[in-house]
Formats: C-alpha cells, sequence, structure tokens
C-alpha cells in the first residue's frame, strides 16, 4: 500500500525546484564529483541511476523518480529487520510505525534526489553492522562497509558516518587483542577497514574542495540546536514548539540515562559497545559531535532539515 502510494505521488505530482536544478547531471550524464561542476545539489548515485532512466523512459517525473522508488522496498525490509531485533512487541510496533508512517521522510523515495536511497542504505548499513558484530561475521562486516560507501555516495551529509564507523572498527581491533577472547577474524576487519579508510579519503578531498568552492551552502551557522534540531522537528512534525521540544528532551534523557545504565551494570562492557543497543546512539552523538566540530574547525554549516534527515533514523532508533 505504502509503495502504490509512492508510485502515485511520483507520478502525478509535479517537479520541485531542487529536482529541476540538477536535472543538467542527468541530461549529460557528467554526474561523477568535479565532472560537471562542484555543486552539492548533484547526488552522485540518484543521477547515475536516474541517468539509466532517463535513457529508457525519457524525462517523465516517474522515471526520473524511479532511482529513488526502487529504494523504498530495500528501506522497508531492513527497518523491518531491525525492529526484529526489538525483544517488546510493543516497542516493536511503535518503531516500526516510526519509520514507516513518517510522511515528510517517506516522500524523499517520490523525489529525485538523493535522501531517500541514502536512509534506505543507511538503515541496511545499519543492519549489516549489527548482525557482523552479533554473530563475528566478517562476511557480512564487509559487506556493511561496501554499503556505507554507497550511502555517502548517494548523499555526501551523512560523510561522518563514515569516519565514526572507522573509528569504531579501530577500536574493535585494540578489544580484540586486548580484551576480547574471540571476534571477527582479522582478514575481513583489515578488509573492512582498507574499505572505510579509501572511502574516506576519497569523500573528504571532495567535501574540502567543495567547501573551498563554497558550494557547500545549505544549512546556517546559529547553532545545532536552532538549526538542526529545530528544522527537523519543523519538517516530521510541523512544528518545533514547547511541547514537540519537551518531548525530544525528555526522550533524548531517557536513551541516554539508559545506555549509561546499561553500560555500568554490564559485566562486558566492551562487547556492549558494539551491540545494536548501543551502536545507534554512538551513531547519533557522534554525528552530533562531527557537526559541531566541522563548524567550529572549518566553518561548515549546521545541516537544516532535509540535509540532516538521516538524524530521524538514528534518534529513532535510539
Amino acid at each position: 500500500m505504502l509503495m502504490a502510494y509512492l508510485v502515485l505521488r511520483a507520478r502525478l505530482v509535479p517537479f520541485v525546484h531542487d529536482e529541476c536544478s540538477f536535472f543538467p547531471y542527468i541530461q549529460s550524464g557528467k554526474f561523477l564529483p568535479g565532472e560537471n561542476g562542484w555543486d552539492a545539489n548533484n547526488h552522485f548515485l540518484n543521477s547515475a541511476i536516474s541517468y539509466f532512466f532517463y535513457r529508457i523512459f525519457g524525462s517523465s517525473e516517474l522515471s526520473l523518480r524511479l532511482a529513488n522508488l526502487i529504494f523504498f522496498p530495500l528501506f522497508a525490509l531492513y527497518w523491518y529487520k531491525l525492529a526484529s531485533l526489538l525483544d517488546s512487541a510493543f516497542i516493536r510496533r511503535v518503531f516500526l510505525i516510526s519509520g514507516l508512517f513518517a510522511h515528510n521522510m517517506l516522500e524523499f523515495f517520490a523525489l529525485s534526489r538523493g535522501y531517500g536511497m541514502s536512509i534506505a542504505l543507511l538503515t541496511t548499513t545499519l543492519w549489516y553492522f549489527m548482525s557482523a558484530f552479533q554473530n563475528e561475521n566478517g562476511k557480512k562486516m564487509v559487506m556493511a562497509s561496501l554499503l556505507l560507501q554507497l550511502t555517502v555516495f548517494s548523499n555526501l551529509s551523512l560523510f561522518n558516518n563514515s569516519v565514526i564507523i572507522f573509528c569504531l572498527l579501530i577500536f574493535y581491533w585494540t578489544l580484540r587483542i586486548n580484551f576480547l577472547k574471540k571476534g571477527i577474524q582479522g582478514k575481513w576487519l583489515l578488509l573492512s577497514s582498507a574499505i572505510c579508510h579509501v572511502g574516506i579519503l576519497f569523500f573528504a578531498s571532495r567535501l574540502f574542495e567543495m567547501q573551498n568552492r563554497g558550494t557547500l551552502y545549505y544549512g546556517a551557522g546559529e547553532g545545532f540546536w536552532d538549526v538542526t534540531v529545530k528544522s527537523l522537528l519543523n519538517m516530521m512534525l510541523g512544528t518545533s514548539g514547547p511541547a514537540a521540544i519537551f518531548f525530544t528532551c525528555l526522550l533524548s534523557l531517557i536513551f541516554l540515562f539508559g545506555i549509561v545504565y546499561l553500560f555500568f551494570q554490564s559485566e562486558h562492557r566492551f562487547e556492549l559497545l558494539f551491540s545494536p543497543v548501543c551502536l545507534l546512539v554512538i551513531l547519533l552523538l557522534g554525528n552530533v559531535a562531527a557537526t559541531v566540530i566541522l563548524h567550529k574547525l572549518f566553518h561548515v554549516n549546521y545541516p537544516e532539515d532535509r540535509v540532516g534527515l538521516y538524524f530521524f533514523p538514528l534518534f529513532a532508533g535510539s
């Protein structure tokens, strides 16, 4: 039913401004970083797949939005898989509803932008990393690392996740040597770390070039709370009033105190850091810290509304 709704939306809703502004990348086929300018509005993976559909089906609304539509089943499947990791049936249903019925996030699956596919790829990547750590599966770790690069290729705003996960992999190496009696085999860890490292070097070079050229223009510098949090609340809930702020702060305190309590109660604290219950919180807090650091050191704008959309699934999961 949701897929049918998105197909109808993609077919019937006219192109919006942001879609039209980067059609030159699709029509020309020059969508690689730096190949046709340095505008951050060019979402590379979306442009590449859309170019394929454009050559086959032309430039209708539906054909140019197919690239995101085909990622919605992937998002739904792996959002369900993430929910299946929860023990409580009630919380599992709430988690499913929070993602599958978040209209202002789902609508990006019916637009020719990179945001919808990046959320689908991020969700899939998270599940593979969680499964790899839980089951000590090196092949899934490598798959997760490759998916992570596709995630950033679809939306450069998710670059911070690559850095955070790379740091986690290095930390896992250290713990495995000193504390963990068993774990993912060294060859898989080495390959996963290498994939993340190469991706970080490549995407960082692109982002620094964009920043130097002044093309990372979206967002503002007034502060993480005022720009990112309030704009996301307005986009997802239609308001950033006192009630929305109160419940956001309340939920944040609940999961923060919960993680601290679990950490000090657990007999296996190091293993807990790589469990599903902690991984999303680490990514959420890591992204908040990285966003503030990037603004302070490199004057990168705080992400606003759709550019910070990835904070929503991380917050919902946390």
